[in-house]
Order: structure tokens, then C-alpha cells, then sequence
């Protein structure tokens, strides 16, 4: 985060906002069920308690990020074009 006199303060104000990242973390700390595909949402589950929630499942892409912790179960998240 750069400080408000800072030249890509308010460029980057556009794409942080902390209310928000608070918001998303209470709501994945306290939910009871979790389906989450490979996103970022899923790479802040992974940062924080989500003990609560069961089950914890996340619908990976074929070219997913090994993050090396293990706290959801994955499934494999096709698309198929026509």
C-alpha cells in the first residue's frame, strides 16, 4: 500500500480496499460449507482459519498453483467448449 502522497497512491486505491479483504475474511472464517473454485478467494482461505467449514471443496483449473497446504479437497474444473 503506498502512502497518500504517494504518485500510485490512487491508481492503486482503485484495486485495494481493505474493508473488502476484512469483509471476505469474517465471511470464509464463519461459513459452515465452502465450494470455491481456484481463485483468489481461495488462495485467502487457504491464510486463514476456516475450521468451521465443512465440507471444504475447491474446483481446481488443470494448470492450478501447487500452494503446498492442504486444507481443502479438490476436484478437477472442465470446460468444454462447443
Amino acid at each position: 500500500m503506498y502512502k497518500k502522497d504517494h504518485k500510485f497512491y490512487n491508481i492503486a486505491q482503485k484495486f485495494v480496499n481493505l474493508a473488502s479483504i476484512i469483509f471476505y475474511k469474517k465471511l470464509l472464517e464463519n461459513a459452515s460449507e465452502l465450494y470455491l473454485i481456484d481463485s483468489c478467494l481461495h488462495a485467502l482461505a487457504l491464510l486463514i482459519d476456516v475450521s468451521k467449514a465443512n465440507p471444504k471443496i475447491c474446483y481446481k483449473r488443470e494448470s492450478r498453483f501447487e500452494y503446498g497446504i492442504k486444507k481443502f479437497d479438490y476436484y478437477n474444473l472442465i470446460f468444454i467448449q462447443k
